[in-house]
């Protein structure tokens, strides 16, 4: 069957693999920023920022804070994120880097 062949062919083509997963990564961003469908709280609220779909950058950003201000690391910070740190201490340093920037970058 020649069409199932070239099916293979072109499944097992290191290029349309790579530009496949690109093009799927972008898709699916695109839609994560305009569905943006885990927004819960009220636009331009503070809760709306720091409760928004960039949780996990603010677990993993917080943590830096946390660590330099001797606060712990695996508590329950409802105010800030509305999920728990898992990480290990070290992360918090690996992440540094990205927490000093602003969000809006």
């Amino acid at each position: 069957m020649p069409a199932l062949d070239s099916i293979k062919k072109l499944l097992s083509n290191p290029k349309f693999i790579f530009w496949a997963y690109v093009v799927i990564a972008v898709i699916v961003g695109l839609q994560c920023v305009v569905l943006d469908m885990q927004m819960t709280y009220a636009p331009g609220s503070p809760d709306a920022i720091l409760h928004s779909s960039m949780n996990n950058y603010t677990i993993y950003s917080q943590s830096f804070y946390h660590l330099i201000h001797h606060q712990p690391l695996y508590g329950y910070f409802d105010k800030e994120y509305f999920d728990l740190y898992l990480y290990s201490p070290s992360f918090p340093f690996i992440i540094m880097l990205f927490a000093l920037m602003p969000v809006s970058v």
